[in-house]
């Protein structure tokens, strides 16, 4: 009656050295997600070149820090009032920071001041 008990002794001794948790209880901790942040728009009147609009420029972040920054030139057409609009306002609903230099007042363009 002996050799089943040492038996069993070695297979729980086996079972303790090589049982691994179940791979649910291995991963890490999910962390809290983050809050999204608010994105910043900041205008500027400044000087630029004549056939130039405005100058938009997007920084576009994630887990936040800056992941790329981008300049577009605005060319002075008929359109320009919508492109600047569509452009800064997708912009914004995306999450990213707009900065616009221009030559033109917040008034003429529709931004709303704050």
């Amino acid at each position: 009656m002996r050799v089943p008990n040492v038996l069993l002794w070695l297979l729980q001794a086996l079972a303790w050295v090589y049982w691994r948790p179940p791979m649910a209880t291995q991963t890490k901790p999910k962390r809290e997600p983050r809050p999204p942040r608010r994105p910043r728009f900041t205008f500027s009147q400044y000087p630029v070149p004549d056939e130039v609009h405005s100058i938009i420029r997007t920084t576009w972040y994630r887990n936040g820090k800056t992941v790329e920054v981008d300049e577009i030139q605005v060319l002075e057409c008929p359109d320009a009032t919508d492109i600047f609009h569509y452009v800064c306002g997708g912009a914004l609903r995306r999450g990213c920071d707009v900065t616009v230099l221009t030559t033109y007042s917040p008034e003429a363009l529709g931004v709303p001041q704050s």
